[in-house]
């Protein structure tokens, strides 16, 4: 069985912060993400992360494969314009 088959969007399903809105994450400070797919669910989670984590200071992740070209750039974006408990939080992406 391949990673990809147990971790289906349908089966995973998707969330809102708004389900996690007991969840604060005041101790984080850096967060390291390896084996990134660019699966839906994964930025999902990434964006929760920064949404809940107030003293995260760095965020790094690590693609399990080479993503296109301007890929990385429109992740990056993404995860910039989500909202961000620390405004002054770096995220790296390779």
């Amino acid at each position: 069985m391949y990673f990809e088959d147990w971790l289906r969007e349908d089966e995973i399903g998707s969330f809102t912060l708004e389900d996690y809105s007991d969840i604060m994450l005041e101790h984080l400070i850096e967060f390291e993400m390896q084996q990134f797919m660019d699966a839906e669910h994964e930025l999902d989670f990434v964006k929760l992360i920064l949404a809940k984590s107030p003293a995260l200071k760095k965020v790094s992740i690590f693609a399990c494969f080479k993503l296109d070209e301007g890929e990385d750039e429109e992740i990056l974006k993404m995860l910039y314009l989500s909202p961000r408990a620390s405004p002054g939080v770096k995220i790296t992406l390779r």
